[in-house]
């Protein structure tokens, strides 16, 4: 499983290990339903997660499992194009790890390749290196003629 569960649950069983979150919070992975004490049998239902299918945040990508055990992916309204949408809500396993953000350097990079764009015009443009949040706005590389 994705989650890493020692066992399978149902959705009763769910309500243990989940936290309720915001719609625009959800994430890949994390999951829409009907869940907790009174949802057994066919009361409770649960759809994981992709990811958004439109701008407006109306319609998602869900995996969701079909008749005959089989697995569904397929776009779903938010929160659940069903006779009852309004008892589904979104939820986050609480074990959850965000991986982090990855630690780049590009200064080497950087300073590469602008020693090589330099030698392309020799004598005539020398490219600096602004510092982020400089009044370039966003724009880290000056050219001076």
């Amino acid at each position: 499983m994705a989650w890493h569960l020692a066992s399978s649950m149902n959705t009763i069983d769910l309500a243990n290990v989940v936290s309720r979150i915001n719609k625009e919070d959800l994430q890949a992975g994390d999951i829409l339903g009907v869940i907790g004490p009174g949802t057994g049998g066919d009361n409770g239902h649960v759809l994981i997660f992709d990811q958004w299918a439109d701008a407006g945040h109306n319609n998602y990508y869900a995996y969701e499992l079909a008749s005959g055990n089989n697995t569904a992916y397929h776009v779903v309204k938010y929160p659940y194009g069903s006779a009852n949408p309004g008892v589904y809500y979104p939820y986050r396993y609480r074990s959850i790890v965000n991986d982090p953000a990855p630690v780049v350097s590009v200064g080497p990079a950087i300073n590469y390749l602008l020693k090589r764009l330099e030698s392309f015009l020799p004598g005539h443009a020398r490219f600096v290196r602004g510092p982020v949040g400089s009044p370039s706005k966003g724009k880290h590389l000056k050219a001076k003629i």
